[in-house]
């Protein structure tokens, strides 16, 4: 994005200080984050792997009797690390009509209060009150003269039904045959395991290891995975195990 002197000598040359980024909430949606960060033009800009982050916070609950399993978020914005930006950006939700006016002119376009950013170089928000339709995530430079580099990451939290089940020992809840306290062994042992790397953050493992839990247990049913051959586990299970490590750690 351009800085808004050269923006407005540049327009008719496709420059601009002021984009927007359609929002297109999916059914069910119970409340969503946008997150970004920034950085000079000509500088890479980190991945805030927000949705892995989010995805390594989220805790499933069982409303009982209902057949739903929702996820329950509460206080996660504070847990998500968004990597430091270098310019600063202002940030607001608009409806499509403030949107085009605020991208095409410079008449005063009216934002949704409350979830804005305002001259942040990064920053994280939570939206819960705008749950269905689209929206436009409105993204300003505020440097008269400097070009920037803006990443905008969006996760929305969605209610799903889920059939669960229930076991005949402990009445314990599963998830395609797996007992909830060996899942959490499972997800235990992998995070002991991502430790273990050098230089990791415990984020980052923490990442790995409920990665690796969610592509073993909808990969495998428990009873397959019980009956697995050593050999088989060595190729297949550790292969889960290196796909999440290289999607967090390389991407």
């Amino acid at each position: 994005m351009n800085g808004d002197i050269r923006a407005t000598f540049g327009r008719s040359l496709g420059a601009t200080s002021r984009t927007s980024i359609p929002i297109v909430l999916p059914p069910n949606t119970v409340e969503w984050y946008y997150s970004f960060t920034t950085s000079r033009n000509g500088s890479s800009v980190p991945s805030i792997k927000l949705a892995l982050q989010i995805g390594g916070l989220l805790s499933n609950f069982y409303i009982p009797g209902s057949g739903v399993a929702f996820g329950g978020l509460a206080g996660a914005a504070d847990k998500i690390n968004i990597p430091p930006g270098a310019m600063p950006i202002n940030a607001f939700v608009m409806d499509t009509y403030n949107s085009n006016i605020f991208v095409n002119t410079n008449n005063q376009a009216t934002y949704f209060p409350n979830i804005q950013a305002e001259n942040s170089t990064e920053g994280k928000v939570l939206v819960s009150n705008l749950r269905q339709g689209t929206y436009n995530l409105c993204i300003q430079n505020i440097s008269n003269t400097n070009a920037i580099i803006v990443r905008v990451e969006v996760v929305a939290i969605v209610l799903e039904t889920k059939v669960m089940e229930s076991s005949n020992n402990n009445n314990s809840e599963i998830n395609n045959g797996w007992p909830v306290e060996f899942k959490q062994k499972m997800y235990n042992r992998w995070l002991s395991v991502a430790k273990k790397t050098e230089n990791i953050s415990d984020n980052d493992a923490n990442m790995i290891a409920r990665c690796t839990q969610q592509k073993i247990i909808t990969s495998k049913s428990y009873s397959e995975y019980i009956k697995m051959r050593q050999d088989d586990w060595e190729q297949n299970v550790k292969k889960l195990y290196q796909e999440c490590y290289n999607a967090i750690m390389y991407k």
